[in-house]
């Protein structure tokens, strides 16, 4: 499974709110969005991880055994990715997890590549994407968070401190994604 099938941070918050109340119509108001926007994304979720994670009743919809596994994952990488945003300066009027859900792959992956490649043009050939996208991605993800994560330097581009320790923590996010993915793959249906 390659990164961009990946579940993304806001399927997880999405199947976790689900999971939590059972319920699609109270998680879309939870969430802010409407029920088919919840219903599709947990839908694309059980396509990308190939697991049917929720039986679906008159009553409620209630975890599967699979949906069981991944739900206890999937609550441990949203408690890291809290306690990452936490990490973040200022005073915000949004929830650290709300914070982390609206990061895109695209910006995750850019602040990471960045951080390893120490410039954007090296970080852009790493993920196969031009110079425009990239800085975009990079530059949208500074702005969303509203705090500096590159700086410039006499060798060029560089992630600041606090970008270094978010990096480190989002790759760590996505290494345990990955490892959701897998163990529900390797999953043994009853």
């Amino acid at each position: 499974m390659t990164n961009n099938t990946l579940p993304n941070f806001w399927q997880l918050r999405v199947f976790d709110c689900v999971a939590t109340l059972e319920n699609v119509t109270r998680a879309a108001q939870e969430l802010l969005r409407t029920q088919p926007a919840i219903t599709t994304c947990i839908l694309a979720l059980e396509k990308a991880l190939g697991a049917t994670l929720f039986e679906r009743h008159k009553t409620g919809i209630y975890l599967t055994e699979v949906g069981v596994a991944a739900h206890i994952r999937t609550k441990k990488i949203l408690e890291w990715l809290e306690e990452s945003m936490q990490l973040l300066p200022g005073e915000r009027k949004i929830a650290p997890l709300a914070i982390a859900a609206r990061m895109t792959r695209s910006q995750v992956q850019a602040l990471i590549a960045i951080h390893e490649c120490h410039s954007f043009r090296g970080a852009a050939v790493k993920l196969g994407v031009t110079d425009a996208s990239l800085q975009r991605s990079a530059r949208t993800l500074e702005a969303n968070l509203g705090c500096l994560l590159y700086r410039n330097t006499a060798s060029g581009i560089r992630t600041t401190e606090l970008a270094d320790e978010l990096a480190a923590r989002l790759k760590h996010a996505e290494a345990q994604i990955a490892a959701l993915a897998d163990s529900i793959r390797g999953f043994n249906y009853p």
